[in-house]
Parts: C-alpha cells; structure tokens; sequence
C-alpha cells in the first residue's frame, strides 16, 4: 500500500524497492510536489537515489558516518524469516498510506492531480528465482477506489498514466529489497540503535515493534505547523510469522511537548501470487500498445 511523493518535480524511474515505512519504490513519473513525505511505497527517487535505503519517505536528515552497532538478534532473525517467504512469481501488496490533513496540500502531479492525504498502494512485482524484478505495476489510489495514477514498467521501457509518456531507461530494475533489510540498513547508515519491543495489536496478535528517533539535526520546522519540531520519531511493526512490515508510523514531537502522528503506512495484503490480475495484465498490454 505504499506510495509516492518528494520534494522537487523530475522524471523518474519506475521499480519498486520496497523498504520500510514504505519499502521504497521508484516510479514512473513526474513526482508529487509535496514539503515532505515517507513512504516507501510512497516516495519518488531519481535515479542517483536508487542506491539510498530511506526516505523512503522521510525526512532529509544529515547522513552520518556508518554505525558499528549491532542489529537486534530479532531483526536479524526476522530477516531470514523474511527471506524464507519470498521466491519467484508475483509479489502483490496493498498499502494504505495516511498523512496528518493539518500539513494542508500533500502536493500534485505535474498534470494537475491533486495528492490526498490518505490513499492506497497497490503493486506488483514480477520476481525471479533471484528476487531480481522483471516487471512491476503500481497503481495509487483515492479511498474512493479513483485512479491517481499507474505506473507499469517491462524491462528497460516504463509508462506513467499521469503523464501518459513512455520512458526508457538504461539500468535494470532493482532486486526486492525487503522492509527489514531496508531498516537495518537505513539505521547503520545514520548511526541509530533500535530499541525493540514485542506488543500486541487490537487482536491480539504479537508484532515485533522496532522505534528509532531521528538524528538531531532534522528536528526543524515545519511550515505547516505553527510550532518548531525538536524530534522525530520513527515506528515499525513486524509480523514475526513471515518477518514482513505491518505498519509505520512517523511522530513528531513540538516545542510545547506536544506528539503527533504525522505520517502511517499499514499493510493490507502481502501475498505471492504465480500469476497477475486482469487490471494487471490490462496495464501491461497498454505499456506494449505504447511501444
């Protein structure tokens, strides 16, 4: 359920990596324009970006030196599990991605469409026996089901139904990256500890929840709120049966004390599949037509 926005208006790489709090994914057309956002699904990257593991949706915050802590055994343990449930056919997910309605506009495509607050992920990802993505389908909509934008991409051509363009590009698209991974290794790269803790969710499920906070130079303003933000806040949930994120919060904490949800990704659907959707299969045809 992941999706997509970012800062400055370029063409960008459609694939889709997915890391955490949004799994990051690259896709196909003129990003959002929007003060800032994260979400893996739910972030646009240029291809200079494709290498960096986060922000996927996040803050732009100072990279420091390489961490040499080590990770928490769970999360090393949760990687393997992850790993163990990946193979090859077509990853589909679904991600619900909601930011705070008080930061105003969310952004817009460069053919005018508006970006909601709260609006759906849903993606597919041709896998082979290395996990190496072959195709990959991305659709972001409103909670009405109305189509903002798809984004499909078959080996080195891409098409993007905002801009109704047809791209080509040079490099393959990228190997899976799981939510995990991506999280270990965006925390090494900014030199955070996780604090870890094991909670229950409204059904009682058990999650492994990871919490980082953001380095100290990031806590700046933000215009939307009247306050300065002296710190961040960063929240993930695991499923500790198939080691696949669940959920993503970003917090964000004010001048007078006061916290606040600001951005939350949760994960509907995860699931392997050994062939497309219809929608999916109608997407691909159109990307051919285009050729």
């Amino acid at each position: 359920m992941s999706r997509l926005f970012r800062h400055k208006s370029v063409l960008i790489v459609i694939a889709l990596l997915i890391i955490i709090t949004g799994g990051m994914f690259y896709f196909t057309a003129n990003p959002a324009i929007a003060e800032k956002d994260y979400q893996p699904p739910s972030m646009q990257l240029d291809d200079d970006e494709v290498a960096e593991i986060f922000s996927e949706e996040e803050t732009e915050t100072p990279v420091a030196p390489a961490s040499t802590l080590e990770p928490p055994s769970i999360a090393v343990e949760l990687s393997t599990t992850a790993q163990t449930f990946l193979h090859a056919g077509w990853l589909h997910f679904i991600r619900e991605n909601s930011s705070d309605t008080d930061r105003g506009s969310n952004g817009m495509l460069e053919n005018g469409a508006v970006l909601s607050a709260n609006h759906f992920w849903e993606c597919w990802l041709n896998l082979d026996e290395s996990l190496q993505i072959q195709e990959s389908i991305c659709i972001q909509t409103n909670l009405d089901g109305s189509i903002i934008q798809v984004g499909v991409r078959s080996g080195s051509i891409s098409w993007n139904s905002a801009m109704d363009e047809i791209s080509t590009h040079d490099e393959q698209l990228p190997s899976y990256i799981t939510d995990i991974d991506a999280l270990l290794r965006r925390v090494a790269t900014i030199g955070v500890e996780l604090e870890t803790e094991t909670v229950t969710d409204q059904d009682g499920n058990s999650l492994i929840q990871f919490s980082y906070q953001g380095a100290e130079e990031s806590s700046i303003p933000l215009e939307a709120y009247n306050l300065p933000v002296i710190r961040w806040d960063y929240i993930h949930q695991f499923d500790p049966e198939t080691g696949m994120m669940v959920s993503y919060q970003e917090w964000v904490t004010f001048e007078d004390g006061s916290r606040r949800i600001i951005q939350q990704t949760i994960m509907q659907v995860f699931e392997i599949l050994d062939s497309p959707s219809e929608e999916v299969e109608y997407y691909l045809s159109e990307l051919e037509k285009r050729q």
